[in-house]
């Protein structure tokens, strides 16, 4: 039962795509889908892909014949998700094998719950790490523009959400 969708868009992303798409095939929560939106790249991405299709029955992609903006390949993907929960992932993140498993419970738990978000830490292109970063509302928030900021940066593009919401005022 396909539960999770990870959706990756990508345009030329090479250097880091096959180190990516290792972390996702080896995700220890088994009910998920990886699709792909390849911008019409002009590097190695396509074969890279291919690759990995061959390897893993649960990867779909699409090559879109003409380079979209980079909102049209987001929003490719999440039209296009078929699980009950959705989250992005980029070409060059490294994810731990339970990323799934360990965003998913607070979801399941609570259906109010819209989204669930990790703990991250960045590094740099030769795998160094750099800094970590999480976040929880506090008062030092300068403005709720800094909040939205925050938000979409490490939720929306990191973190699990439930794909369909039913809003009730």
């Amino acid at each position: 039962m396909l539960d999770v969708t990870i959706g990756m868009p990508v345009f030329n992303g090479e250097e880091f795509l096959d180190e990516a798409l290792s972390c996702l095939c080896a995700q220890t929560y088994p009910h998920l889908e990886i699709l792909i939106s390849d911008n019409a790249s002009t590097d190695a991405t396509p074969e890279i892909i291919e690759k990995w299709m061959e390897r893993d029955p649960r990867i779909r992609c699409v090559r879109q014949e003409s380079t979209i903006s980079a909102l049209d390949n987001f929003l490719w993907v999440i039209n296009n998700a078929h699980g009950k929960w959705f989250c992005y992932a980029a070409h060059d993140d490294k994810w731990s094998p339970n990323y799934i498993e360990a965003l998913l419970p607070p979801l399941k738990e609570n259906p109010k719950a819209v989204i669930s978000v990790p703990h991250q830490i960045l590094i740099d292109k030769d795998g160094r790490e750099k800094s970590e970063r999480s976040y929880r509302p506090s008062g030092q928030d300068a403005s709720l523009v800094d909040v939205v900021k925050k938000i979409f940066l490490l939720f929306i593009v990191l973190g699990i959400m439930r794909y369909s919401i039913e809003l009730s005022l």
